[in-house]
């Protein structure tokens, strides 16, 4: 929208807060000022929008460790860092480990992790 200033915003990738946001904000855009397409879906347009928090993102994953070993562990909480053609290898992991709560988890996790930096984020930064 003319006059807008957002450039991101934080979040702890959970899904709810994530799409919610999406929704509430698909309607502002205007492709001209935005360079983000007219016909974007909510969904997409948090491809241009969202940061996730580190922080936040490696707390969840303390639920998990005393559940896998300690090289899982490690392998889990980089998961951030990876890139998006070893998002294949890393499911295969997950499902691996036979642990329903973890591949909930990542089920939740998959459609957002690769579109936010693997630093800490905006305001915590």
């Amino acid at each position: 929208m003319p006059g807008g200033n957002l450039l991101c915003m934080n979040a702890d990738l959970e899904a709810a807060q994530a799409l919610g946001f999406g929704n509430s904000i698909i309607s502002t855009n205007n492709s001209g000022y935005s360079s983000v397409p007219d016909n974007t879906t909510p969904e997409e347009i948090l491809s241009y929008i969202l940061k996730g928090c580190q922080t936040h993102v490696q707390h969840s994953l303390l639920n998990f460790k005393d559940t896998v070993s300690s090289n899982d562990f490690q392998h889990l909480r980089n998961f951030p860092y990876m890139v998006k053609y070893e998002a294949d290898s890393f499911t295969k992991f997950i499902e691996s480990l036979g642990n329903p709560r973890i591949n909930v988890w990542w089920k939740h996790k998959l459609n957002y992790w690769d579109i936010c930096a693997s630093t800490m984020n905006i305001g915590e930064g």
